[in-house]
């Protein structure tokens, strides 16, 4: 029992002399006498270090025996550290021989292989060998008001990869729609949804253009869709007809548009049969001042977007709308209306136009109204004051008064 032991420890120690490896304060390996294998990183680093890495092995004399391989990985290190790594370029090998030719350039030549080849008492000296990783990207770009491309993001690819913007860049700028993804820079030309990346040599970015229009629009295909986004930019995918509405949308409809800022993108079409009823509260009473400085306390002002402020209404119809306005009982000293905007700041309006009547009846006799006799009716102009920031292109109006206290 004892000679076995004996044995075994002789064993293990005969193993701590075989290998030290560089920085080793081991003492029980004479590197005067050892093989001595060094390897060049040639760039790379080992453990953080560039310094080349340097093996004492205390093999037998007149042997040849195998080596260990560095860059291999070691499964049992956690992070594994102990990798040769040089940042975008992967490791060819290791090789006996180094040319530096005329041009700079490097050559490597007789590359060892840690299966076969052995070392002698003489140690060897080996280089690593690096390959440059080449990378081929797809970038998306958009070209902002200064004509300068912006990157939104990267992806990735392999030779031979469609471009797909699988990760929504293009949806990441914030206050715009995306309209389309371009091969040029002036977004004319569509991207090709059959190209792929063609690789190369080097490293290869492919750029697409993303084509925007101003505003984070909602598609809106029903009176319904209108009234749930009305706070928001709103593109008109259709006619709209708001007679599509239950009593309870009418109601929460109406004045929705109040101080609107955001933008509408008509495309053409109608928003139809939309009622406007006032009068019976005092919910949309103005004072005079807020309007025109009248000194009026109790004017009703009436417009689809009332004093709105940096509006855009832009290629819509608003047709076959109806002001329903009921002064019985109510404190509505004047009534102003404008079809589109009271009192609009920094505004535009561009390719609109609005069709409708304006009824004002009463079930009672309203002295206050009939004897000052004040009932303003906008019809030529699509607002009632308007700041000189305010812009109106190709406003068409055609509204029609039916005043039942005439």
């Amino acid at each position: 029992m004892k000679k076995r032991l004996a044995i075994l420890i002789a064993a293990v120690l005969s193993m701590c002399f075989m290998l030290v490896g560089c920085g080793s304060d081991d003492d029980f390996i004479n590197k005067e006498t050892a093989v001595k294998v060094v390897f060049n990183l040639e760039g790379g680093t080992y453990q953080n270090s560039p310094a080349p890495i340097v093996y004492y092995y205390a093999f037998k004399k007149g042997t040849e025996n195998l080596i260990k391989n560095p860059a291999a990985a070691d499964e049992s290190e956690k992070f594994n550290d102990s990798t040769v790594k040089r940042n975008d370029y992967y490791l060819d090998g290791w090789y006996r021989t180094k040319n530096v030719l005329d041009d700079g350039t490097v050559e490597y030549e007789d590359k060892w292989d840690f299966a076969v080849d052995r070392v002698s008492d003489d140690g060897v000296v080996l280089y690593a060998s690096w390959i440059r990783l080449i990378h081929y990207y797809y970038g998306v770009y958009y070209i902002d008001s200064e004509g300068e491309e912006v990157l939104l993001g990267k992806y990735t690819v392999d030779e031979g990869v469609k471009f797909n913007d699988k990760l929504g860049y293009a949806d990441r700028r914030t206050g715009w729609t995306k309209l389309g993804y371009f091969s040029d820079p002036e977004c004319t030309e569509p991207w090709d949804e059959d190209f792929t990346h063609p690789g190369g040599e080097n490293d290869a970015e492919i750029k697409v253009y993303v084509k925007y229009e101003e505003g984070a629009f909602v598609e809106v295909w029903t009176a319904a869709e209108l009234v749930k986004y009305r706070f928001r930019d709103i593109r008109l995918m259709q006619d709209i007809d708001m007679n599509d509405l239950t009593d309870d949308e009418k109601n929460s409809f109406v004045d929705s548009f109040k101080g609107y800022s955001g933008i509408i993108e008509g495309n053409g079409f109608a928003i139809k049969n939309l009622v406007m009823t006032y009068g019976q509260t005092e919910y949309d009473l103005y004072d005079g001042d807020e309007i025109d400085e009248s000194g009026d306390k109790r004017v009703l002002g009436i417009s689809l977007f009332g004093n709105g402020s940096g509006a855009r209404i832009r290629n819509v119809r608003f047709e076959n709308l109806t002001v329903d306005i009921n002064v019985s009982y109510s404190r509505i000293q004047r009534v102003v209306f404008a079809p589109l905007f009271l009192k609009p700041d920094k505004v535009s309006v561009t390719d609109v136009s609005v069709t409708g009547t304006v009824v004002i009846s009463q079930s009672d006799l309203n002295q206050t109204l009939m004897s000052n006799g004040k009932l303003e009716v906008v019809t030529d102009r699509p607002y009632f004051v308007a700041d000189s920031a305010s812009t109106f292109q190709n406003v068409t109006l055609d509204i029609k008064l039916d005043n039942k206290l005439a």
